[in-house]
């Protein structure tokens, strides 16, 4: 039986799809968190693990796996999260990589000190990225779909809900005014067994 030890920062963040999968298949881990300062010193054991230098990692029975994505898909395949069809595989990769692009686009909000510079960037990402990419998702779960990839939950869909779950914290429903099923699905996504007692008792942290 594999041994899981998932290495991040107290906060969701970038693992938190990762930690959303571990709580839907009731797979048992260990969730090592630090602090950005301790893994930056010079003597860090955590990053002394990594073969990127970067979090997240997790380590299956010894060994070491960097990059969330690769991570994230390891474990869908064992865990019935895989598409099996390969179009319907690529087209996962497809909302996977739209995710981590508007993530991307965030950074200078996220990162600026300016309390109001903060909010201007952010309500600029919001407009001119995060809202298109709400009409992105909205018309792919129209037709009374369940989820990105047909009625079957994937990997994907933690993924996208880790997304829609912290544009509502940050935004509340803004971004679902003109987005009823993406609503929906973050609803139903948040209310499925495991995912529902994970949110209600995951540590507290700003972001």
């Amino acid at each position: 039986m594999a041994e899981y030890k998932l290495y991040y920062f107290s906060k969701r963040g970038r693992a938190e799809p990762i930690r959303l999968i571990f709580a839907y298949t009731g797979v048992k881990y260990e969730d090592i968190r630090t602090t950005k300062e301790e893994f930056r010193s010079k003597d860090s054991a955590i990053k002394a693990k990594t073969p990127t230098g970067y979090l997240p990692l997790l380590e299956v029975n010894g060994l070491f796996l960097p990059q969330t994505l690769a991570i994230i898909r390891y474990l869908a395949k064992p865990h019935g999260l895989q598409p099996e069809d390969p179009f319907d595989s690529a087209i996962a990769d497809a909302y996977a990589d739209t995710v981590c692009d508007l993530v991307t686009a965030s950074l200078p909000a996220r990162r600026e000190t300016d309390p109001t510079k903060k909010k201007e960037l952010g309500l600029q990402v919001l407009q001119e990225k995060f809202l298109p990419a709400m009409g992105l998702f909205e018309k792919r779960l129209s037709d009374n779909r369940q989820y990105l990839i047909g009625n079957k939950i994937s990997w994907v869909d933690f993924v996208v809900f880790a997304f829609l779950d912290e544009l509502h914290r940050k935004f509340g429903e803004k971004p679902y005014e003109t987005a009823p099923n993406a609503k929906a699905y973050k609803e139903r996504i948040a209310n499925l067994p495991g995912i529902k007692e994970w949110i209600e008792s995951r540590p507290k942290t700003e972001n």
